[in-house]
């Protein structure tokens, strides 16, 4: 009996380290997610004034704001588990209210608001990194680095995404750099996390950078059209959805 008893406690110990190991990967991930969300809603804020002659357009544009708007209140909430364990309540609540700033910034579409929306996102962006090296040091789980390469992808591809869209001349010379990250990160993520990543998903994945590669040659010599920046839109969201697939099979057989 006494046995029984040590095994059930063995099971209860193994079990609670087990939530504790899913809470942390997940507060991790759910930064990355908060870093790539908010060039994503930035991105979406500045296009916004620009398709109020198209209804059709504009209503795709909001609703997709609205969306972006619900993931990040979304990753706040399922990133609070893993911070309050590591005793990083301070922190959450500086994550919320920095996205509370954020959004908060996209009242109206004026100059100013434009340009305070861009100063609350990398308020937001920085303090995001800040809070995962912290949680890193505080608990080194080994898994840790497969949802970094991952959530590393995310953030390059919406970052690339958003300097196409909302760049000048000379700050969209970055861009070739930026799709050059986003290749690497994809390569990483196929030598190191191969078993997660499908070789049908692989070769997807090769050709949306393709596809980035021919969007930014063409936007080097000069300015886009409307259809041109939305087919980049696009091909970043098969990408997204190409890495995502990654992640829940890394959390599902590794992380977790």
């Amino acid at each position: 009996m006494m046995k029984f008893k040590v095994f059930l406690l063995c099971l209860a110990s193994l079990a609670s380290s087990h939530a504790y190991a899913a809470a942390d990967l997940k507060a991790i991930s759910c930064l990355y997610e908060i870093k790539a969300e908010a060039y994503r809603f930035a991105r979406l804020r500045q296009q916004i004034p620009l398709a109020k002659n198209d209804t059709g357009q504009l209503n795709k544009l909001k609703s997709q704001m609205k969306a972006s708007t619900q993931e990040l209140m979304l990753n706040l909430q399922e990133s609070k588990p893993g911070l309050v364990q590591l005793n990083m309540q301070n922190q959450h609540k500086r994550l919320d209210d920095g996205i509370s700033e954020f959004l908060s910034t996209s009242a109206t579409s004026d100059n100013k608001s434009a340009a305070e929306l861009d100063e609350k996102r990398i308020h937001l962006v920085k303090l995001a990194n800040e809070i995962e090296q912290q949680m890193l040091q505080k608990s080194p789980n080994p898994s840790a680095s497969g949802i970094g390469l991952i959530g590393s992808a995310k953030v390059n591809v919406e970052r690339m995404v958003y300097d196409f869209v909302t760049c000048d001349k000379n700050c969209a010379e970055l861009l070739p750099l930026e799709v050059a990250t986003i290749e690497k990160n994809v390569e990483a993520m196929h030598t190191s996390l191969t078993k997660y990543f499908k070789k049908s998903s692989y070769d997807l994945a090769k050709n949306q950078i393709l596809l980035f590669k021919l969007s930014v040659a063409s936007r080097l010599k000069g300015a886009v059209s409307e259809s041109e920046r939305n087919n980049l839109v696009i091909t970043s969201g098969h990408l997204w959805e190409i890495i995502d697939e990654v992640l829940d099979s890394y959390t599902e057989k590794a992380g977790n």
